[in-house]
């Protein structure tokens, strides 16, 4: 392709833009709507999957001891269980040392009555917090754990992660049927703003297609038409959820007193956007581009 006739392209897509101003701007809006609902989506599912996998990383069982074993009871018992193959590590939480991470919770109450008490009679149990070689044999050492009759509870964080898991599904499912949504309705839009272009344009299409133009030689024209209107589309809302994540992720953080060592925690946004970035582009000029061959093609066959 000639530079001459590229320039051409762009200025004659260009220019038709600014003269369906209207529609072209309900095409971008559309196109930005569509865009930003994929990006809170994907902002919000890479933050559940990357919970779920720091959850996973860290799993513990926690299994609770008889309260009248004896320390070489509970070695020997440790011992034991050690033998398993699933099992990587075992540390154990003595009922002081569960006390002082009790007392030492932020969330718990400041009465320090209550606290006497609980210091002079500890209700709580000793147990063995057991680090496993892979998450997925996690049921495989419940069941044997649970066969040992020192050990009178097991706990596991296992109901945390599958709600997180549950609301990612949740979440993926809803924003697909709307985003297709969306996309549909974009689609129509930008191929209605290009379909005026065309129609104010279609003499000079027809005297082009008589004088020997080859199909691209017309198109080339409103697939840059459509390949703005997707660009607009795409970088707005891109340039929106940017600054909006991190607002409001140092709000959460701040009004949550979220820190690295928390439960919850969120991704870096520049390590969502590179994926997220691409993903967007493909969808914005995708828009754009199927519009404009859509409408464009029926009005070559001359």
């Amino acid at each position: 392709m000639k530079i001459l006739s590229f320039s051409h392209f762009i200025h004659e897509g260009f220019e038709s833009i600014f003269k369906n101003k209207s529609m072209a701007f309900a095409s971008i809006a559309t196109t930005t709507v569509c865009i930003f609902m994929l990006g809170i989506a994907f902002l919000t599912m890479e933050n559940i999957e990357y919970n779920v996998e720091n959850i996973e990383t860290g799993i513990n069982i926690t299994a609770f001891l008889d309260e009248n074993m004896i320390e070489e009871e509970i070695d020997q018992l440790k011992g034991i269980i050690l033998k398993s193959p699933q099992i990587e590590s075992i540390d154990y939480v003595s009922k002081d040392e569960a006390m002082k991470r009790f007392i030492g919770d932020e969330n718990l109450p400041n009465d320090p009555e209550l606290l006497n008490d609980l210091k002079e009679d500890n209700p709580l149990r000793a147990s063995f917090e057991i680090k496993l070689r892979n998450n997925k044999d996690e049921q495989v050492v419940i069941e044997l754990l649970s066969k040992i009759k020192q050990i009178v509870k097991i706990n596991t964080p296992k109901e945390a992660m599958q709600l997180l898991i549950n609301l990612k599904n949740f979440i993926q499912a809803t924003s697909a049927v709307i985003i297709i949504i969306l996309v549909v309705v974009g689609v129509i839009l930008i191929g209605n703003t290009i379909q005026l272009t065309v129609h104010i344009r279609k003499n000079e299409i027809r005297i082009m297609k008589y004088i020997g133009a080859t199909d691209w030689f017309v198109r080339w024209p409103f697939v840059i038409e459509g390949l703005f209107i997707g660009f607009l589309g795409t970088l707005i809302p891109l340039i929106t959820l940017f600054f909006t994540y991190n607002f409001f992720v140092n709000i959460f953080k701040q009004a949550l007193s979220i820190n690295e060592e928390s439960l919850i925690s969120f991704m870096p946004v520049l390590e969502i956007y590179q994926s997220l970035v691409p993903a967007a582009l493909i969808l914005g000029l995708g828009m754009g581009i199927v519009g404009s061959l859509i409408i464009i093609r029926k009005h070559l066959r001359v």
